[in-house]
C-alpha cells in the first residue's frame, strides 16, 4: 500500500470512529484520546498547520501510551507530517509504529508503505546521482486481456523489438488471431489466416528469436480439439506439433520452450512433458499439475524449472508460492512461504535469481529473490524491484544481458452504478468500488474500497455523498460477493484472512467495533450467509455446514460431506433450509459438485440436481419463493446456461442459454421473482460483461448494461427490498506492457 496524502485522508477521517482489534477501554478515555487524536487531524489535514499538529500528535502519544489504538494511529500520523516537512523524523515515527505496534494492522500497514516509499526514494535518489536511474518505456498500449492467474497472451521476442499477441477481431465465431507488433505498438502483421471457429492463445518466442510455439483450440461439432503448433514470426504455414482431444497447450500447466530453441515443454495431468519441432516425445518427468499450477520455464542452464502453485490445502485463487524443480525430475523446492500472491518466476540471465510477482507489499509488483545454482535454496529475502501502489504488475521478464526487465501493468478502476430497475439507463455513478449491496429501504449502498488506502467495506448514500468506512479489513469472500448485509440492514457480515486464519466477524452498519464471531484454520474463499430473521449466520469449513449465533456462541454443524464451495451457501427465504453447491468425493472428470439442501436444524443433505450433470455448477441463488434455485452449469462439449432445481424433487429444468458466441455467468433474482439479471460476454470469459436480464413471464432476455466498457469482475445488481432501485459496479483495465531498463554502463548496476 502506496499512500499519497488525498488518498490516505479517508482513513484517517474513519480511522478515529473505529477501533481495531483492541479491548474496549472506559468510554471517558477513549473519547478522550480520539477527541485529542481528532483534533491533532483537523490541524493537519484541514487547518494545514504541520507544526502544531506535530506537537499534539506527539501529547497523544505521551498522554494515552496505553490506548494503543490511539497511540499507534497518532504516531503513524506524526510521521506522515514530519514526512510532509521533510524531516527525517519521519523514518523514526513510522519504525517505532512497526516496532512497537505490532497487533495494530492498519497503522503498522501504513508506517510500512510510507517506510517502503522512503526507501525506494533514497534508493531512486543514489542510483541518479550515480547516473544508473532506470528508465521506463511504453512497448503495447493495449494488451490482450488476462487473469492474475492466466497466462500472459502476449511474449516479447527475445531482443525485445517486437511482440506477439492475441486479438478477437470482428465476428467472434473466427476465434481469435495472432499478430506481430514492433516496439512502438504498431501492427506489422497478422501471422496466418484465421479459420472459423478456432482459438489462438498463449504465444511463447523461441529463444532464438525463430519460431512462435501457440495453443489453439477448434470445436468441430460438440468437440474440442486441442493443439500446439509453431509458426515463423514472418508468417506461413503453421507446423502442427502436437493434435488430440486433450489438454494440450492450454494455459493449464504452462508451455515453454528449451534453453536451446530444440523442444516444447508443457505440462498435463501428472506429467512435464517435451517434445522436438517434430512432435517427437524427448522427454517425459513426472509431476502433479493441480489447479491453477503454472510452469514458467526454464533456468538459463536447463536444470531447474521455475513455477507457482497454490499453497496445500488453500482454495484462495491468489494464494500462490514459488518453487523450482530439477529439470530431469526430484523434489521440487519452495523459494517462498509467505501468505499472499507469490507467482510468476521468471529467470534472470545468469541463473543466479528469480524474479516473480508478490502482494507482500500490499500491491502486486516484481521481487527479486537469489537463488543457490547447485542447490536450488534461496540465498537472503526477496528485495523489491517495482513500486507502483495504483496498479498491479505482472510476468517479469529479463531481456539480454539483464539490464531490461519487462512487465504487464494493470490499472483498475471499478465504480458503482446505482439506478432504478426499471430505467438502468438512469444509472449514476456514487463510488469507486466493487460487489454493493443495497439497504432494504434502498438508500444506502455498502461495497468493497478500491484503491491505494481505500481497503475495507464503505457505506454511501444512494443518491451519492461521502463514503463512510466500517471495517478496515479487506473481506476474504470472492470477487462477486464478498461480504453480506443482514436483511433487516443493521449489520454486515463477512470473512477476512488473517495469517493462516479466517476470521468471521459482523460489524453494525451504524458504526463501530467488528465483532469477531469464530476464527477458522482455513484458506478457503467463505462467504457467510444470513438467517432472514438475521438471527444465526450459516457458513462452510472443510467437509462440514455450520451455523453460528450473530450474537456470538457455540457454532452448530449441520451436514457433512466431502466438500463445500464455500461462497455459495445459501439461507432460503422462509429460513428452512440452508443450500450450498458441495462435493461428495473428490473432483474426477464424471464426478462434479452439485445442488444440496439442509433443513436448517441440521439433517442429511438432499441433492437437486441428477447424477446426469456430471460437469461443473456456480453461483447458487434461490428464487424468492423459496422453491427453487439457480445455478450456472458448464455442460459437456462446452456449453453453458443457468438452470433451475426444484425443492420438491421435480426434474431441473434450463432457464436461460443465451446463443452462441453469448458465455452467460452468474445472476441474481430481483424481489418480484419475475426478472433473472445475469453476467454475459460475448467472446468467453476474459472478455467484456455484459448485465443482462431474463423475463420470466415473457421468456425474453434483453440487454440491461452493454459490454463496451465493463471488463471481467463487473457485479451482478444487488436490490432494495422492493425491487426499485438496483445497484452494480463496472470494472475497466487498462493493461500495457512496459520495459524498464537500467543504462549498461561501468557506473551502473545491472539486473542480475
Amino acid at each position: 500500500m502506496n499512500c499519497t496524502w488525498n488518498r490516505c485522508a479517508s482513513w484517517v477521517v474513519s480511522a478515529l470512529i473505529a477501533t481495531i482489534g483492541v479491548t474496549p477501554l472506559p468510554a471517558q478515555r477513549t473519547q478522550s484520546a480520539e477527541a485529542m487524536l481528532q483534533e491533532a487531524v483537523h490541524q493537519e489535514l484541514v487547518v494545514g498547520e504541520l507544526e502544531k499538529a506535530i506537537e499534539m500528535y506527539r501529547a497523544v502519544v505521551a498522554k494515552h501510551a496505553t490506548d494503543r489504538a490511539v497511540a499507534a494511529k497518532a504516531l503513524a500520523y506524526l510521521g506522515r507530517s514530519y514526512e510532509k516537512l521533510g524531516r527525517k523524523e519521519a523514518q523514526a515515527a513510522y519504525e517505532r509504529v512497526v516496532r512497537e505496534y505490532g497487533e495494530q494492522a492498519e497503522p503498522v500497514q501504513f508506517a510500512r508503505a510510507r517506510l517502503q516509499a522512503l526507501f525506494a526514494a533514497v534508493q531512486a535518489g543514489a542510483e541518479q546521482a550515480a547516473g544508473g536511474a532506470p528508465t521506463y518505456a511504453m512497448v503495447l498500449g493495449e494488451l490482450p486481456p488476462f487473469r492474475v492467474q492466466g497466462a500472459p497472451q502476449f511474449d516479447l521476442s527475445p531482443s525485445g523489438d517486437r511482440v506477439v499477441f492475441h486479438r478477437w477481431i470482428g465476428d467472434t465465431l473466427l476465434g481469435t488471431r495472432l499478430f506481430v507488433a514492433d516496439r512502438s505498438g504498431s501492427l506489422v502483421r497478422l501471422l496466418f489466416e484465421p479459420q472459423p471457429r478456432a482459438w489462438r492463445y498463449n504465444p511463447r518466442w523461441s529463444p532464438d528469436g525463430r519460431w512462435i510455439a501457440y495453443g489453439e483450440q477448434r470445436r468441430v461439432g460438440n468437440v474440442s480439439r486441442i493443439s500446439l503448433s509453431v509458426v515463423r514470426p514472418e508468417g506461413g504455414t503453421p507446423r502442427v506439433l502436437l493434435d488430440s482431444v486433450l489438454d494440450v497447450g492450454s494455459e493449464l500447466g504452462g508451455v515453454f520452450w528449451t534453453p536451446d530453441s530444440r523442444g516444447i515443454t508443457y505440462a498435463i495431468g501428472s506429467d512435464i512433458r517435451t517434445v522436438d519441432l517434430e512432435g517427437r516425445q524427448v522427454r517425459t518427468v513426472p509431476f502433479r499439475v493441480r489447479y491453477l499450477t503454472q510452469l514458467t520455464g526454464y533456468s538459463p542452464d536447463g536444470r531447474w524449472i521455475a513455477f507457482h502453485e497454490r499453497n496445500e490445502g488453500s482454495e484462495q485463487d491468489d494464494e500462490m508460492d514459488v518453487w523450482i524443480l530439477p529439470a530431469e525430475g526430484g523434489r521440487a523446492i519452495q523459494l517462498t512461504h509467505v501468505p499472499g500472491f507469490d507467482g510468476w518466476p521468471s529467470w534472470a540471465p545468469d541463473g543466479r535469481s528469480v524474479y516473480f510477482v508478490s502482494d507482500r507489499g500490499g500491491s502486486l509488483n516484481i521481487w527479486q529473490l537469489d537463488v543457490d545454482l547447485q542447490s536450488g535454496l534461496p540465498r537472503g529475502d526477496p528485495r523489491q524491484t517495482t513500486h507502483y501502489g495504483d496498479a498491479s504488475i505482472l510476468y517479469p521478464r529479463m531481456l539480454g544481458a539483464g539490464t531490461r526487465l519487462t512487465f504487464a501493468l494493470v490499472r483498475r478502476t471499478s465504480v458503482i452504478h446505482v439506478a432504478p430497475t426499471d430505467r438502468p439507463v438512469e444509472a449514476r455513478t456514487i463510488a469507486r468500488g466493487r460487489s454493493p449491496q443495497l439497504s432494504p429501504d434502498g438508500r444506502t449502498v455498502y461495497y468493497v474500497g478500491e484503491g491505494t488506502g481505500q481497503e475495507g467495506i464503505f457505506a454511501v448514500p444512494a443518491e451519492g455523498g461521502e463514503p463512510r468506512r466500517l471495517t478496515h479489513p479487506r473481506p476474504g469472500g470472492p470477487f462477486l460477493q464478498p461480504f453480506q448485509l443482514s436483511p433487516d440492514g443493521h449489520a454486515i457480515a463477512y470473512f477476512s484472512r488473517t495469517g493462516a486464519h479466517n476470521v468471521l466477524s459482523a460489524v453494525p452498519v451504524a458504526g463501530g467495533t467488528a465483532r469477531e464471531l469464530i476464527r477458522l484454520e482455513s484458506r478457503e474463499a467463505l462467504v457467510p450467509s444470513w438467517s432472514p430473521d438475521a438471527s444465526r449466520l450459516a457458513y462452510s469449513h472443510g467437509n462440514g455446514l455450520y451455523t453460528i449465533p450473530a450474537a456470538g456462541g457455540e457454532p452448530a454443524k449441520l451436514a457433512q460431506l466431502w466438500g463445500w464451495d464455500g461462497w455459495t451457501v445459501r439461507w432460503s427465504p422462509d429460513g428452512r433450509y440452508v443450500a450450498a453447491l458441495a462435493w461428495t468425493a473428490p473432483e474426477t472428470p464424471t464426478q462434479q459438485n452439485a445442488v444440496f439442501v439442509v433443513p436448517a436444524e441440521g439433517g442429511e443433505p438432499r441433492r437437486l440436481t441428477p447424477n446426469e450433470e456430471g460437469d461443473y455448477k456456480e453461483g447458487l441463488e434461490w428464487h424468492p419463493d423459496g422453491q427453487r434455485l439457480t445455478y450456472m452449469y458448464y455442460a459437456g462439449g462446452g456449453g453453458d446456461g443457468t438452470r433451475l432445481a426444484f425443492l420438491d424433487g421435480r426434474p431441473t429444468q434450463l432457464l436461460v442459454d443465451q446463443p452462441d458466441p453469448l458465455w452467460d455467468y452468474v445472476g441474481r433474482w430481483a424481489p418480484d421473482g419475475r426478472r433473472f439479471f445475469f453476467i454475459s460476454a460475448t467472446r468467453g470469459f476474459q472478455n467484456p460483461w455484459g448485465l443482462y436480464v431474463y423475463d420470466d413471464g415473457a421468456r425474453t432476455t434483453s440487454v440491461v448494461w452493454p459490454d463496451t466498457a465493463a471488463n471481467p469482475g463487473s457485479s451482478v445488481p444487488a436490490f432494495s427490498r422492493d425491487g426499485r432501485t438496483m445497484a452494480w459496479s463496472v470494472q475497466n483495465d487498462v493493461r500495457q506492457l512496459w520495459v524498464m531498463e537500467r543504462p549498461a554502463d561501468p557506473g551502473s548496476r545491472p539486473y542480475r
